[in-house]
């Protein structure tokens, strides 16, 4: 068995992972770019991922702290982080691993508080509008310029501008999820449908959010994911609804 190269990119989302075997769970906070890493023959990790937002209420810090950064859980909930990493150890089966990672960070929901309603807001806008203006965001919600840019900092880790670029690659990555072998020419057109200028666009933002162009990036990730990765709750909130005919 070759070893893996897994290259991920922006979601908005931090997440929990844990190679089994790891003496730690890892933070992977808020990204801007990539990251490219080769999983060894045999490896097997498991995580939680959260919506963008959801993290600050159940890690106990907010989301800007971890904006680019990978860190040990320990570093954030101590004694409490080190006993999940000794029950991890004990798993028999990535199945259990997962259990208890979910366990876990579900616990603080119990006195679970609304999410800051004024970054929910804007999360349901950028989704919406691909190419809205922050400064309408800002007007319609009753808040300065300056607020909205604190508020989405400390839910997301980083501005709404900032959101805004990477869920238009989402986007753009949700709509090629619908067309698996599009052309150079569909390249141009989902770009257009993501809310990009044009396909230069794109393909600069595709070079600074995953580290190679969209064609390539496609490739890869077509060689890669196949069959055997199901993107259909990632990419819900880009795409229409299934009707009922289908």
């Amino acid at each position: 068995m070759a070893a893996y190269l897994h290259r991920t990119v922006p979601n908005g989302c931090v997440e929990l992972t844990y190679e089994l075997g790891a003496q730690d769970v890892a933070v992977i906070g808020p990204r801007r770019g990539p990251i490219v890493y080769v999983l060894v023959p045999g490896a097997t990790v498991v995580g939680v991922r959260f919506h963008p937002g959801a993290a600050p209420e159940v890690l106990g810090v907010p989301a800007f702290e971890l904006s680019g950064r990978t860190v040990e859980l320990t570093s954030i909930w101590g004694t409490r982080a080190s006993i999940l990493a000794e029950q991890l150890a004990e798993a028999d089966s990535a199945t259990k691993a997962t259990e208890l990672i979910e366990s876990e960070v579900t616990a603080p929901l119990a006195g679970y508080r609304r999410r800051d309603p004024i970054a929910a807001a804007t999360l349901d806008a950028l989704r919406r509008e691909p190419r809205i203006d922050m400064r309408r965001i800002a007007a319609d919600l009753f808040v300065s310029d300056r607020q909205l840019r604190r508020r989405c900092r400390t839910a997301f880790g980083y501005s709404a501008k900032t959101m805004q670029r990477v869920l238009r690659f989402q986007r753009f990555l949700a709509l090629s999820s619908w067309n698996p072998r599009v052309t150079e020419d569909g390249v141009g057109r989902l770009a257009w449908a993501a809310g990009y200028a044009d396909q230069p666009h794109l393909t600069r933002e595709c070079v600074a959010l995953t580290g190679v162009t969209p064609t390539r990036f496609l490739t890869e990730t077509r060689r890669n994911c196949g069959p055997s990765h199901d993107h259909k709750t990632k990419f819900a909130p880009f795409l229409p609804a299934p009707t009922e005919t289908e």
